[in-house]
């Protein structure tokens, strides 16, 4: 998926993988998690495999490799674009830990819910913050959408957990 990511991110513009990385901090690790450590690896058999080229520039005095999207790039992450989508198992360690709940003590299930609650509420402000920062007019239809999608999400589960949190406390189940 890291190449499709990748890909993407080439059809703005030419960039560095640095940059590349930068920008996804910002948006699409907030939904699909990539490193640097697979970033390098996923660009070098981009490469390989002619979807993308590369070229070695000196910038302010250190060497850096800027990447272009070929034409067989553009392609592959077209028909990716269009291909059927297959919806993906629910895997949330959290969730999981909720269906174990019976194994620990009241006050630990408390306090898990309320650390989890109190994480996502971060995740929430933090994407509040880009939101504002960004505004609409700087991003294209997709991404701000998706940006909505993660705070209607996160939302969603910190009102969930929430509302579990307070079953528990009073004794329901």
């Amino acid at each position: 998926m890291q190449d499709k990511i990748l890909l993407g991110f080439l059809l703005k513009g030419n960039k560095t993988g640095y940059q590349v990385k930068k920008e996804m901090e910002g948006s699409t690790n907030f939904f699909f998690n990539t490193s640097m450590g697979s970033t390098n690896p996923a660009f070098k058999k981009l490469e390989k495999n002619q979807m993308v080229t590369s070229k070695d520039v000196i910038e302010n005095g250190r060497l850096k490799k800027i990447y272009s999207i070929t034409e067989k790039g553009k392609e592959y992450f077209n028909n990716w674009m269009n291909s059927e989508i297959v919806i993906p198992k629910i895997k949330n360690e959290m969730l999981l830990r909720v269906f174990f709940f019976s194994h620990i003590k009241q006050n630990e299930k408390e306090k898990i819910l309320k650390d989890y609650i109190s994480t996502t509420e971060e995740k929430i402000e933090k994407l509040n913050r880009i939101k504002k920062i960004i505004g609409i007019n700087n991003i294209r239809e997709g991404e701000f959408a998706s940006l909505n999608y993660g705070i209607d999400y996160y939302t969603f589960i910190k009102n969930w957990y929430q509302t579990y949190l307070e079953q528990i406390s009073k004794g329901d189940k």
